[in-house]
């Protein structure tokens, strides 16, 4: 569409437009077309919101690199192992109204897994002291899980990271979900809602 944010007009981004009644997903984001946007299509995970010191919203989730949202829902089970099993990407979007939210042009945080083994897909955001933080929690093939986290300022184009926060060890089966909070004595808390193996 000429615009890694997707066609304009009736589509959500700046692109060539297009009208009503187009299915413009998912698109190209590159020249080279090697990258998928759009993921209407895909499944994501995680969604997590924060605002900033500045008032402005941030949403943070995961979009699955193969997994794509069923059409036919007869194997439910396979479905969900393939979305358990795949990996992650992060997305990020700001914008200054939770409604702008909806139309703002995704970030991309990571690219893919920090490190072997690793399906990045429960994610919390939140800033501090002008620093915007994304944490993901990830399964290592030993069988522990990991918390890496990703930083960026707020303007939110460009982020550092993994940087690896904690090992949970292997008392942890599965993270489900993750939040993290701007709490008391200017730090942030992630809390994580994980099963145990037992």
């Amino acid at each position: 569409w000429g615009h890694a944010s997707g066609p304009g007009g009736a589509g959500p981004g700046s692109g060539d437009a297009v009208s009503d009644y187009i299915d413009y997903t998912p698109w190209y984001c590159d020249e080279a077309m090697t990258e998928i946007c759009g993921y209407e299509h895909a499944y994501s995970r995680s969604p997590d919101v924060a605002v900033d010191s500045s008032g402005n919203y941030w949403l943070a989730y995961t979009v699955a690199k193969n997994t794509t949202v069923l059409e036919d829902y007869t194997d439910l089970n396979a479905w969900h192992n393939a979305a358990d099993s795949d990996a992650y990407d992060i997305y990020v979007k700001k914008a200054s109204t939770v409604e702008d939210l909806l139309t703002a042009v995704p970030v991309k945080v990571s690219d893919g897994v920090p490190e072997s083994g690793h399906l990045q897909r429960e994610v919390g955001i939140a800033e501090l002291a002008g620093i915007v933080y994304i944490f993901a929690s990830t399964g290592r093939t030993s069988g522990s899980h990991v918390y890496y986290y990703y930083s960026s300022d707020v303007d939110g184009q460009n982020w550092t990271g993994p940087i690896e926060a904690t090992d949970l060890g292997t008392s942890v089966l599965h993270v489900h979900a993750t939040k993290a909070n701007l709490g008391p004595g200017e730090r942030i808390y992630v809390c994580l809602l994980y099963t145990s193996p037992s």
